[in-house]
């Protein structure tokens, strides 16, 4: 029997245990696929969030390639960083101790460079530090585009230059401990002119009354005159902020009025003055001779100022004068002196004082 079953089955023995093998083999192979997909799919389900078996999550550490930088910090808001900025020199007492140098270059542009120049260095209005800082000035007379000043107390400066016609750009300059050397460039070009017209309480040009701008930074003042068209124009102004007087600064006839003033040209609004008077100063010796180029000062009550000089008649015309009653003093150059009182009312006929000196 057991011969002819090899017969029909082609004489090869163990094909059916052959088979049995492949399939044993076959079934291993899926099962290990199918641990494997599970396993995979349980990897993916942590990492995305999704359900799976949960693990807990531990410490990680993230390794950087090397020569990277770590990612930046995030920036502080504006409210956090303003106390920072104001608290740095007080947390650390020594940062204004000790001394420094502020050089530089000066630089004319479309303007000859002058001969006669002044470099100033004061405290920065804004910039931290400035209660440290001291004023200096520094006179340069050879035509100099170099400039330097050593030994400075450490803080915040402002430097700038000054020359007769010119503007200057200003530079901020923060000497500290570590930063002790500061180089800044400043630029000199072509001051302005402010101008405008002034009419008395009648509309008339007020022809002779003085016009003064003071400069609110360094009070320096310039005093024009009012012409026969009413027109005043004060010239070689330099960028800043100002106030302007009609009169006497002391006891101006209008309020003052303050600008900011950037060249080339500015022009003041129209100003009209209130009713004023007039009187005529005369200084006289004893023997009744003039007094040339006699010194005249005098105020009124409650206000008004009388100032000015007289002329070859011995005589001074003082207009545009705030109605009261004045005390005036007159003076000759060879140090005699008078006084005299005289009322003063507003768009009246002209009062006439004179003065005697002994």
């Amino acid at each position: 029997m057991s011969s002819e079953h090899e017969k029909r089955s082609g004489g090869r023995p163990g094909v059916k245990h052959g088979a049995a093998g492949v399939a044993l083999i076959v079934l291993v192979v899926l099962v290990i696929g199918l641990l494997l997909a599970t396993w995979l799919w349980t990897r993916g389900s942590d990492s995305s969030g999704s359900t799976g078996p949960s693990v807990p999550a531990g410490p990680s550490v993230v390794e950087r390639p090397s020569g990277t930088e770590s990612a930046p910090a995030p920036t502080p808001s504006r409210e956090q960083v303003a106390p920072v900025r104001d608290t740095l020199g007080k947390d650390d007492p020594d940062r204004f101790r000790g001394r420094g140098r502020i050089r530089g270059d000066l630089v004319a542009e479309g303007v000859e460079m002058p001969q006669r120049w002044t470099l100033v260095l004061e405290p920065h209005p804004t910039l931290v530090g400035a209660e440290h800082a001291a004023r200096r000035r520094i006179e340069y007379e050879h035509g100099e585009t170099r400039f330097e000043a050593s030994d400075l107390t450490l803080g915040g400066y402002r430097v700038l230059a000054e020359a007769p016609g010119l503007n200057s750009t200003s530079a901020a300059a923060l000497l500290v401990r570590g930063s002790t050397d500061v180089h800044v460039t400043l630029r000199l070009v072509r001051a302005g002119l402010v101008d405008g017209f002034v009419f008395d309480s009648a509309g008339r040009p007020a022809e002779g009354i003085a016009v003064t701008i003071e400069s609110r930074r360094t009070r320096a003042r310039s005093a024009v005159e009012v012409d026969a068209t009413g027109m005043f124009v004060a010239r070689d102004v330099v960028d800043g902020e100002y106030q302007i007087f009609f009169g006497a600064p002391e006891r101006p006839l209008v309020p003052p009025g303050d600008f900011t003033f950037r060249a080339p040209t500015l022009r003041w609004r129209e100003t009209r003055l209130p009713p004023t008077g007039t009187a005529l100063v005369q200084v006289r010796d004893a023997r009744g001779s003039t007094i040339l180029d006699a010194n005249v000062e005098g105020s009124g009550s409650p206000q008004g100022v009388v100032r000015g000089r007289t002329g070859a008649d011995g005589e001074l015309l003082a207009r545009f004068l705030w109605p009261a009653r004045y005390e005036i003093r007159a003076t000759a150059p060879d140090g005699r002196a008078g006084r005299a009182t005289a009322n003063v009312t507003a768009d009246a006929a002209i009062v006439n004082v004179v003065i005697v000196v002994e």
